[in-house]
């Protein structure tokens, strides 16, 4: 008969012990990999070109083709918990400013685009969202965790961004989206009339 302290041989730790050594591994590199990604693209910097195609696969659409309109860029994923939570408000802003230079473009992480698809669908999404398949967009924007949302003024520069989602701050958002609809708005009625008299000839 075996004597009980065979259950506490210290060869018996082994197995157990290289997983635990694997998992501290695992996770020293994935907080050096975070730390190396870069900080946000910052407050008055160009935000980042790219192309990308919806989750559909029907459309391209390219950020500095929305230049002269204020962008609400959201970088999300349906397993995201507070990125599901901020749909309502996503939503609500791109009602509010429909018929203004105002877009929600939306960048889906899923792994899969047919995730963001069935996520999108049962929300009735009335905004676009595109694919960022592998993260190589986000990566630029410098984004780290989800939701990460940026507004991107018309000219193409980042005018405030935000990480995670705070619905007692969707007020001060609204405003800064205000703000930047009223430069438009003012750029657009000091340009001058185009006559349509002819020249007298």
């Amino acid at each position: 008969m075996r004597s009980a302290r065979a259950n506490h041989d210290p060869r018996s730790l082994h197995p157990m012990m290289k997983r635990i050594l694997l998992s501290l591994v695992s996770a020293l590199l994935a907080l050096g990999g975070a730390q190396s990604a870069g900080a946000l693209t910052a407050v008055g910097e160009a935000a980042p070109d790219f192309t990308l195609t919806t989750l559909d696969g029907k459309e391209t659409y390219t950020l500095s083709q929305l230049r002269g309109q204020v962008v609400y860029l959201d970088f999300w994923a349906s397993w995201c918990g507070p990125c599901r939570a901020s749909f309502p408000e996503v939503k609500a802003l791109h009602e509010t400013y429909k018929g203004r230079p105002f877009r929600v473009l939306a960048v889906s992480l899923d792994r899969k685009a047919a995730d963001g698809v069935k996520f999108l669908e049962a929300q009735k999404a009335p905004f676009v969202s595109v694919f960022d398949e592998g993260g190589k967009v986000a990566t630029r924007f410098g984004v780290q965790g989800i939701p990460t949302a940026f507004l991107i003024d018309a000219e193409g520069k980042v005018a405030h961004s935000a990480v995670g989602f705070d619905p007692q701050k969707v007020s001060q958002l609204k405003a800064k989206i205000e703000d930047l609809l009223g430069k438009v708005d003012a750029k657009a009625q000091a340009k001058p009339a185009v006559s349509s008299a002819g020249s007298g000839r």
